[in-house]
Protein backbone atom coordinates (compact mmCIF):
# COMPACT_ATOMS: atom_id res chain seq x y z
CA UNK A 1 0.00 0.00 0.00
CA UNK A 2 1.55 3.36 -0.97
CA UNK A 3 2.34 5.79 1.83
CA UNK A 4 -0.37 8.28 2.57
CA UNK A 5 0.66 11.92 2.12
CA UNK A 6 1.08 13.64 5.48
CA UNK A 7 -0.73 16.77 4.39
CA UNK A 8 -3.80 15.05 3.00
CA UNK A 9 -7.14 15.66 4.63
CA UNK A 10 -8.55 12.32 3.46
CA UNK A 11 -8.95 9.78 6.24
CA UNK A 12 -6.60 6.83 6.39
CA UNK A 13 -8.37 3.51 6.84
CA UNK A 14 -6.61 0.81 8.79
CA UNK A 15 -6.62 -2.46 6.86
CA UNK A 16 -5.22 -5.89 7.54
CA UNK A 17 -2.37 -5.46 5.05
CA UNK A 18 -0.99 -2.38 6.77
CA UNK A 19 2.16 -3.01 8.77
CA UNK A 20 0.91 -1.64 12.06
CA UNK A 21 2.24 -3.31 15.16
CA UNK A 22 -0.55 -3.41 17.73
CA UNK A 23 1.24 -5.75 20.11
CA UNK A 24 1.62 -4.00 23.47
CA UNK A 25 5.18 -3.36 24.54
CA UNK A 26 5.97 -5.60 27.52
CA UNK A 27 6.91 -3.75 30.69
CA UNK A 28 10.48 -4.00 31.95
CA UNK A 29 11.23 -6.47 34.75
CA UNK A 30 9.82 -5.27 38.06
CA UNK A 31 13.31 -5.17 39.59
CA UNK A 32 14.42 -2.48 37.14
CA UNK A 33 11.11 -0.72 36.60
CA UNK A 34 10.77 2.73 38.19
CA UNK A 35 8.33 2.59 41.06
CA UNK A 36 6.52 5.60 39.61
CA UNK A 37 5.52 3.35 36.69
CA UNK A 38 5.23 0.11 38.65
CA UNK A 39 2.72 1.57 41.11
CA UNK A 40 0.93 3.90 38.73
CA UNK A 41 -2.86 3.67 39.26
CA UNK A 42 -4.57 1.22 36.92
CA UNK A 43 -7.98 2.93 36.99
CA UNK A 44 -9.23 6.49 37.24
CA UNK A 45 -10.85 5.69 40.59
CA UNK A 46 -7.45 4.71 42.03
CA UNK A 47 -5.87 8.14 41.46
CA UNK A 48 -5.40 9.72 44.87
CA UNK A 49 -7.33 12.81 46.00
CA UNK A 50 -8.86 13.76 42.64
CA UNK A 51 -12.37 12.54 43.39
CA UNK A 52 -14.33 15.00 41.27
CA UNK A 53 -12.25 14.33 38.18
CA UNK A 54 -12.30 10.56 38.62
CA UNK A 55 -16.08 10.54 39.12
CA UNK A 56 -16.62 12.59 35.96
CA UNK A 57 -14.34 10.37 33.89
CA UNK A 58 -15.91 7.20 35.27
CA UNK A 59 -19.29 8.45 34.10
CA UNK A 60 -17.82 9.26 30.68
CA UNK A 61 -16.38 5.75 30.40
CA UNK A 62 -19.75 4.19 31.20
CA UNK A 63 -21.58 6.40 28.70
CA UNK A 64 -18.94 5.81 26.00
CA UNK A 65 -18.88 9.55 25.37
CA UNK A 66 -15.81 11.65 25.98
CA UNK A 67 -15.22 15.35 25.24
CA UNK A 68 -11.84 16.89 24.56
CA UNK A 69 -10.08 17.18 27.92
CA UNK A 70 -7.64 19.57 29.54
CA UNK A 71 -5.89 18.48 32.75
CA UNK A 72 -3.95 21.17 34.58
CA UNK A 73 -2.33 21.56 37.97
CA UNK A 74 1.01 21.27 39.81
CA UNK A 75 3.50 18.50 38.93
CA UNK A 76 3.03 15.10 40.52
CA UNK A 77 -0.68 15.43 41.26
CA UNK A 78 -1.86 12.59 39.00
CA UNK A 79 -2.56 14.23 35.64
CA UNK A 80 -0.59 11.78 33.52
CA UNK A 81 -1.64 8.83 35.68
CA UNK A 82 -5.28 9.79 35.22
CA UNK A 83 -4.83 10.08 31.45
CA UNK A 84 -3.10 6.70 31.13
CA UNK A 85 -5.62 5.00 33.40
CA UNK A 86 -8.41 6.43 31.26
CA UNK A 87 -6.91 5.07 28.04
CA UNK A 88 -6.33 1.60 29.51
CA UNK A 89 -9.93 1.47 30.68
CA UNK A 90 -11.21 2.52 27.26
CA UNK A 91 -9.10 0.29 25.00
CA UNK A 92 -7.71 -3.26 25.24
CA UNK A 93 -3.97 -3.89 24.70
CA UNK A 94 -4.61 -5.17 21.17
CA UNK A 95 -6.05 -1.82 20.09
CA UNK A 96 -3.92 0.49 22.20
CA UNK A 97 -1.29 1.48 19.64
CA UNK A 98 -3.83 2.05 16.88
CA UNK A 99 -6.18 4.07 19.10
CA UNK A 100 -3.87 6.05 21.39
CA UNK A 101 -1.05 8.47 20.57
CA UNK A 102 1.02 9.68 23.52
CA UNK A 103 3.31 12.64 22.99
CA UNK A 104 5.36 14.88 25.23
CA UNK A 105 4.94 18.34 23.78
CA UNK A 106 8.10 19.60 25.47
CA UNK A 107 10.12 17.34 23.16
CA UNK A 108 8.10 17.96 20.01
CA UNK A 109 6.46 21.33 20.31
CA UNK A 110 6.83 22.88 16.89
CA UNK A 111 4.36 23.52 14.12
CA UNK A 112 5.75 20.68 11.98
CA UNK A 113 4.95 18.13 14.69
CA UNK A 114 1.33 19.23 14.85
CA UNK A 115 0.94 19.33 11.08
CA UNK A 116 2.62 15.99 10.42
CA UNK A 117 2.60 13.55 13.32
CA UNK A 118 -0.58 14.66 15.08
CA UNK A 119 -2.59 15.37 11.93
CA UNK A 120 -1.58 12.07 10.35
CA UNK A 121 -2.76 10.12 13.38
CA UNK A 122 -5.94 12.20 13.63
CA UNK A 123 -6.74 11.31 10.00
CA UNK A 124 -6.83 7.60 10.76
CA UNK A 125 -10.26 6.01 10.78
CA UNK A 126 -10.53 3.01 13.04
CA UNK A 127 -12.05 -0.33 12.21
CA UNK A 128 -14.71 -2.07 14.24
CA UNK A 129 -13.26 -3.80 17.32
CA UNK A 130 -13.62 -7.54 17.69
CA UNK A 131 -16.32 -9.06 19.91
CA UNK A 132 -13.58 -10.13 22.32
CA UNK A 133 -12.37 -6.56 22.68
CA UNK A 134 -15.90 -5.27 23.16
CA UNK A 135 -16.52 -7.82 25.89
CA UNK A 136 -13.70 -6.43 28.03
CA UNK A 137 -13.49 -2.72 27.15
CA UNK A 138 -15.89 0.00 25.94
CA UNK A 139 -13.83 0.63 22.76
CA UNK A 140 -15.50 3.95 21.85
CA UNK A 141 -15.51 4.82 18.12
CA UNK A 142 -12.73 7.38 18.35
CA UNK A 143 -8.99 7.62 18.93
CA UNK A 144 -7.32 9.52 21.74
CA UNK A 145 -4.31 11.81 21.41
CA UNK A 146 -2.55 12.68 24.68
CA UNK A 147 -0.35 15.78 24.64
CA UNK A 148 1.62 15.97 27.87
CA UNK A 149 3.18 19.32 28.83
CA UNK A 150 1.07 20.97 26.15
CA UNK A 151 1.74 24.39 27.70
CA UNK A 152 5.18 24.22 26.05
CA UNK A 153 3.65 24.17 22.55
CA UNK A 154 4.34 27.32 20.60
CA UNK A 155 1.44 29.67 19.91
CA UNK A 156 1.50 28.76 16.21
CA UNK A 157 1.41 25.05 17.07
CA UNK A 158 -1.54 25.59 19.41
CA UNK A 159 -3.40 27.49 16.70
CA UNK A 160 -2.79 24.66 14.23
CA UNK A 161 -3.90 22.15 16.85
CA UNK A 162 -7.15 24.06 17.31
CA UNK A 163 -7.97 23.65 13.62
CA UNK A 164 -7.18 19.92 13.76
CA UNK A 165 -9.47 19.50 16.76
CA UNK A 166 -12.28 21.20 14.86
CA UNK A 167 -11.94 19.09 11.72
CA UNK A 168 -11.31 15.67 13.30
CA UNK A 169 -13.63 15.63 16.30
CA UNK A 170 -15.74 12.80 14.84
CA UNK A 171 -12.95 10.24 15.05
CA UNK A 172 -10.44 11.76 17.47
CA UNK A 173 -10.45 13.13 21.00
CA UNK A 174 -7.64 15.23 22.43
CA UNK A 175 -6.40 15.18 26.01
CA UNK A 176 -4.11 18.08 26.87
CA UNK A 177 -2.00 18.00 30.04
CA UNK A 178 -0.24 21.06 31.39
CA UNK A 179 1.00 22.72 34.57
CA UNK A 180 -0.06 26.25 33.63
CA UNK A 181 -3.45 26.59 31.98
CA UNK A 182 -2.77 30.28 31.38
CA UNK A 183 -0.24 29.26 28.71
CA UNK A 184 -2.90 27.51 26.64
CA UNK A 185 -4.48 29.88 24.14
CA UNK A 186 -8.13 30.59 24.86
CA UNK A 187 -9.51 29.24 21.53
CA UNK A 188 -7.89 25.89 22.34
CA UNK A 189 -8.80 25.78 26.04
CA UNK A 190 -12.42 26.67 25.30
CA UNK A 191 -12.81 23.50 23.23
CA UNK A 192 -11.91 21.26 26.17
CA UNK A 193 -13.55 20.24 29.41
CA UNK A 194 -11.11 21.50 32.02
CA UNK A 195 -10.18 19.56 35.15
CA UNK A 196 -7.97 21.08 37.83
CA UNK A 197 -5.69 18.74 39.78
CA UNK A 198 -5.06 20.03 43.29
CA UNK A 199 -1.89 19.47 45.35
CA UNK A 200 -2.01 16.22 47.26
CA UNK A 201 -2.53 16.36 51.03
CA UNK A 202 0.04 14.73 53.27
CA UNK A 203 -2.36 11.88 54.08
CA UNK A 204 -2.55 10.83 50.42
CA UNK A 205 1.23 10.90 49.96
CA UNK A 206 1.92 9.01 53.20
CA UNK A 207 -0.73 6.43 52.35
CA UNK A 208 0.80 5.73 48.93
CA UNK A 209 4.32 5.51 50.35
CA UNK A 210 3.08 3.06 52.99
CA UNK A 211 1.50 0.86 50.31
CA UNK A 212 4.71 0.79 48.30
CA UNK A 213 6.85 0.07 51.37
CA UNK A 214 4.61 -2.84 52.32
CA UNK A 215 4.75 -4.25 48.80
CA UNK A 216 8.55 -3.88 48.61
CA UNK A 217 9.13 -5.20 52.17
CA UNK A 218 10.90 -2.03 53.28
CA UNK A 219 11.89 -1.32 56.88
CA UNK A 220 11.05 2.37 57.20
CA UNK A 221 12.21 4.45 60.15
CA UNK A 222 9.57 6.41 62.03
CA UNK A 223 9.05 9.87 60.57
CA UNK A 224 10.47 9.03 57.13
CA UNK A 225 7.12 9.27 55.35
CA UNK A 226 6.47 12.69 56.84
CA UNK A 227 9.97 13.84 55.87
CA UNK A 228 9.55 12.67 52.28
CA UNK A 229 6.16 14.37 52.10
CA UNK A 230 7.65 17.64 53.34
CA UNK A 231 10.50 17.46 50.84
CA UNK A 232 8.22 16.58 47.91
CA UNK A 233 5.73 19.38 48.70
CA UNK A 234 2.70 17.39 47.54
CA UNK A 235 4.42 15.96 44.45
CA UNK A 236 3.63 12.23 44.45
CA UNK A 237 6.09 11.46 41.66
CA UNK A 238 8.91 13.13 43.59
CA UNK A 239 7.94 11.33 46.80
CA UNK A 240 7.91 7.88 45.20
CA UNK A 241 11.19 8.55 43.39
CA UNK A 242 12.82 9.65 46.65
CA UNK A 243 11.66 6.46 48.37
CA UNK A 244 13.04 4.28 45.56
CA UNK A 245 16.34 6.18 45.46
CA UNK A 246 16.72 5.69 49.20
CA UNK A 247 16.06 1.97 48.78
CA UNK A 248 18.62 1.73 45.97
CA UNK A 249 21.27 3.26 48.22
CA UNK A 250 20.56 1.52 51.52
CA UNK A 251 18.61 -1.60 50.60
CA UNK A 252 15.47 -2.39 52.57
CA UNK A 253 16.23 -0.05 55.48
CA UNK A 254 15.09 3.54 54.93
CA UNK A 255 16.28 6.19 57.40
CA UNK A 256 15.92 9.95 57.54
CA UNK A 257 19.61 10.46 56.83
CA UNK A 258 19.39 8.37 53.66
CA UNK A 259 16.31 10.28 52.52
CA UNK A 260 18.05 13.61 53.04
CA UNK A 261 21.07 12.33 51.14
CA UNK A 262 19.00 11.30 48.12
CA UNK A 263 16.71 14.33 48.14
CA UNK A 264 19.53 16.80 47.61
CA UNK A 265 18.42 19.00 50.51
CA UNK A 266 20.96 20.50 52.88
CA UNK A 267 21.32 18.44 56.10
CA UNK A 268 19.53 20.01 59.04
CA UNK A 269 22.69 20.18 61.18
CA UNK A 270 24.42 22.34 58.57
CA UNK A 271 21.54 24.80 58.39
CA UNK A 272 21.15 24.85 62.17
CA UNK A 273 24.71 26.15 62.48
CA UNK A 274 23.81 29.10 60.27
CA UNK A 275 20.58 29.73 62.16
CA UNK A 276 22.46 29.73 65.48
CA UNK A 277 24.73 32.51 64.27
CA UNK A 278 21.80 34.48 62.86
CA UNK A 279 19.81 34.26 66.08
CA UNK A 280 22.87 35.36 68.03
CA UNK A 281 23.44 38.33 65.73
CA UNK A 282 27.04 37.29 65.03
CA UNK A 283 27.98 38.66 61.63
CA UNK A 284 31.40 36.98 61.48
CA UNK A 285 29.82 33.64 62.34
CA UNK A 286 27.27 34.11 59.59
CA UNK A 287 30.08 34.82 57.12
CA UNK A 288 31.84 31.62 58.14
CA UNK A 289 28.73 29.42 57.95
CA UNK A 290 27.63 30.79 54.57
CA UNK A 291 31.13 30.32 53.21
CA UNK A 292 31.22 26.72 54.47
CA UNK A 293 27.86 25.92 52.85
CA UNK A 294 28.91 27.32 49.48
CA UNK A 295 32.29 25.59 49.72
CA UNK A 296 30.42 22.36 50.43
CA UNK A 297 28.83 22.57 47.00
CA UNK A 298 25.35 23.68 48.04
CA UNK A 299 23.70 26.04 45.58
CA UNK A 300 22.45 29.45 46.61
CA UNK A 301 18.84 28.51 45.83
CA UNK A 302 19.01 25.46 48.13
CA UNK A 303 20.53 27.54 50.93
CA UNK A 304 17.76 30.12 50.55
CA UNK A 305 15.11 27.39 50.58
CA UNK A 306 16.50 25.80 53.73
CA UNK A 307 16.88 29.17 55.41
CA UNK A 308 13.35 30.30 54.60
CA UNK A 309 11.90 27.00 55.88
CA UNK A 310 13.72 27.39 59.20
CA UNK A 311 12.66 31.02 59.54
CA UNK A 312 9.00 30.15 58.97
CA UNK A 313 9.20 27.49 61.71
CA UNK A 314 11.11 29.77 64.10
CA UNK A 315 9.79 32.09 66.79
CA UNK A 316 10.38 35.22 64.72
CA UNK A 317 7.48 37.67 64.63
CA UNK A 318 5.04 37.59 61.74
CA UNK A 319 6.20 40.94 60.38
CA UNK A 320 9.80 39.78 60.42
CA UNK A 321 8.88 36.53 58.64
CA UNK A 322 7.04 38.50 55.97
CA UNK A 323 10.06 40.73 55.39
CA UNK A 324 12.35 37.70 55.13
CA UNK A 325 10.05 36.01 52.61
CA UNK A 326 10.04 39.14 50.46
CA UNK A 327 13.81 39.33 50.70
CA UNK A 328 14.16 35.66 49.72
CA UNK A 329 11.97 36.22 46.66
CA UNK A 330 14.11 39.16 45.62
CA UNK A 331 17.27 37.12 46.26
CA UNK A 332 16.06 34.26 44.05
CA UNK A 333 15.47 36.73 41.24
CA UNK A 334 18.98 38.09 41.65
CA UNK A 335 20.44 34.58 41.57
CA UNK A 336 18.57 33.83 38.34
CA UNK A 337 19.97 37.02 36.85
CA UNK A 338 23.52 35.90 37.72
CA UNK A 339 24.09 37.54 41.10
CA UNK A 340 26.99 36.46 43.31
CA UNK A 341 25.69 33.72 45.64
CA UNK A 342 27.70 34.73 48.71
CA UNK A 343 26.60 38.37 48.55
CA UNK A 344 22.96 37.47 47.90
CA UNK A 345 22.79 35.03 50.83
CA UNK A 346 24.59 37.45 53.14
CA UNK A 347 22.00 40.08 52.27
CA UNK A 348 19.20 37.70 53.22
CA UNK A 349 21.09 36.73 56.37
CA UNK A 350 21.22 40.37 57.41
CA UNK A 351 17.44 40.59 57.02
CA UNK A 352 17.01 37.45 59.15
CA UNK A 353 19.27 38.92 61.85
CA UNK A 354 17.17 42.07 61.88
CA UNK A 355 13.98 40.03 62.23
CA UNK A 356 15.29 38.11 65.25
CA UNK A 357 16.67 41.27 66.84
CA UNK A 358 13.33 43.09 66.54
CA UNK A 359 11.47 40.04 67.88
CA UNK A 360 13.67 39.90 70.96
Amino acid sequence: MPPHPANSDDPIVLTDDMDLDTTPTPPPPSSTQPWVEKYRPKSVEAVKHQTQTSNSLSAAIKSNELPHLLFYGPPGTGKTSMALALTHQLYPPTLYKSRVLEMNASDERGLSTVRNKIKTFANLTVTTPSPTDLSTHPCPPFKLIILDESDTLTTDAQSALRRIIESHSKVTRFLLICNYVSRIIMPLASRCSKFRFTPLPSEAVVSKLSEISLSENLNVQEGVYELINRLSEGDMRSAVTTLQSSSNINGKVITKDIVLMTSGDIPAKDMEGLMKELKGGRYEGMQREVGDLIAGGWSGSLILKGLSDLVVESGMGDLGKAEVCLKVGEAERRLIEGGEEWLVIMDVGGCVMKGFRETN
